[in-house]
């Protein structure tokens, strides 16, 4: 750890935080097991609403971010284009993924 330019103590990333872990406010993404995804097409209505789709594949809005993580959308407001093919892993993987040693 340092104090940056503000006075305030400023956390370096730690190599040994496993990931999908939270420590001192970092948190590394999981791994999510890609066997058996789903492929889903973008349309006109998806456009910028990562979270939409989200809810039709998952019925939840807050795994928006699995979606855009596995299929590397840096930005879901610019990179989701219509025609766009989208790889939707399974709901069974992201809990996997997210609490290791759950049996699901």
């Amino acid at each position: 750890m340092s104090i940056n330019r503000y006075g305030r103590t400023a956390f370096h990333t730690d190599t040994a935080v496993s990931p999908g872990t939270l420590r001192m406010g970092l948190w590394g993404a999981p791994n999510v097991d890609m066997t058996g995804y789903r492929r889903f097409t973008v349309t006109g209505r998806d456009l910028k609403r990562a979270d939409m789709i989200a809810y039709r594949m998952y019925g939840d809005v807050t795994l928006w971010w699995v979606i855009a993580l596995v299929n590397n959308i840096a930005n879901p407001f610019r990179d989701l284009v219509e025609g766009t093919t989208l790889r939707i892993p399974r709901i069974d993987a992201v809990t996997k993924a997210m609490l290791p040693g759950v049996r699901v």
